[in-house]
């Protein structure tokens, strides 16, 4: 074994090469810095022979990254909320796998593909957003019987993991926050977060985007649909520097909108663990 100042690492970890993946987007291209950031985080760490960020949807392409890597494990960490039909269906079509996601293999003989579990699921997330409700409640002074918590997230009919995620979210914060209830709303599917107001009638909402990154729907949906406009400057400025943004007035309530989750200082932690994890077989 090697080790990294207290941190005690595989040895072939030295010559592996890890990519963050994540959805991407041509619309919204501001949305990969948070991925690149957390990237170079890792990377300083001197942990892997090289840590970077590839995108489904924009450049780099992760198939490009894997036909020029030198390493011969690479490690696919999903920079993704849940272990739904992107991590079945999207990584290993996009990759190449001739297996079921968790085989590692390649089209190059030379690289084994270890697809690790996503970084949304695991439980510091979870730990993170209660440590951020928890903070707005303190520093505000918000009665728990008058707040609440929605977690809105994409959602899909082509896969459950994205909803039960999000639902078991809401779950465990509504067992673990002083607030006096916790929703899970949706952008695809119901409850839609457009509905947000029917849910609830308590006076203090907290909307934290199960999202990753601050593309087109942390950025513009969610925040219109709860009242908040999106293309103010404070606004933009507060949610792309990871802080919480308000309180907003709006509908007879005050709203906070958390940072997205791919933006928490644990991320680089987190893609760690995915790695010790997955194992090397």
């Amino acid at each position: 074994m090697a080790t990294q100042g207290p941190e005690t690492i595989p040895d072939h970890w030295r010559d592996a090469l890890v990519l963050m993946l994540a959805h991407g987007s041509k619309t919204t291209p501001d949305a990969t810095n948070v991925v690149l950031a957390q990237a170079s985080r890792l990377a300083a760490r001197n942990l892997f022979s090289d840590v970077q960020a590839a995108f489904l949807r924009d450049t780099p392409h992760p198939r490009e990254i894997i036909d020029q890597a030198l390493q011969r494990d690479i490690y696919v960490v999903p920079f993704m909320t849940s272990e739904g039909y992107s991590i079945e269906t999207l990584i290993p079509k996009a990759i190449g796998l001739a297996g079921p996601p968790t085989e590692r293999s390649s089209l190059n003989p030379r690289h084994q593909i270890h697809i690790c579990q996503s970084i949304g699921t695991h439980r510091k997330i979870e730990d993170q957003i209660v440590t951020l409700i928890n903070e707005v409640i303190s520093s505000n002074d918000l009665p728990i019987h008058d707040t609440v918590a929605i977690i809105a997230s994409h959602g899909t009919g082509r896969h459950p993991g994205n909803n039960k995620q999000s639902t078991l979210l809401a779950n465990r914060i509504s067992e673990s926050c002083g607030v006096h209830e916790a929703h899970a709303v949706f952008i695809e599917e119901p409850p839609f977060i457009t509905e947000w107001q029917t849910l609830t009638d308590r006076s203090n909402v907290l909307i934290i985007p199960h999202l990753m990154t601050f593309g087109r729907h942390a950025a513009v949906d969610v925040p219109a649909a709860v009242g908040i406009p999106p293309d103010t400057t404070a606004f933009q400025r507060t949610l792309c520097g990871g802080r919480m943004y308000g309180p907003h007035e709006t509908h007879g309530r005050s709203i906070w909108f958390a940072p997205t989750i791919g933006s928490f200082d644990t991320i680089p932690d987190i893609v760690v663990e995915r790695i010790r994890d997955r194992g090397h077989l």
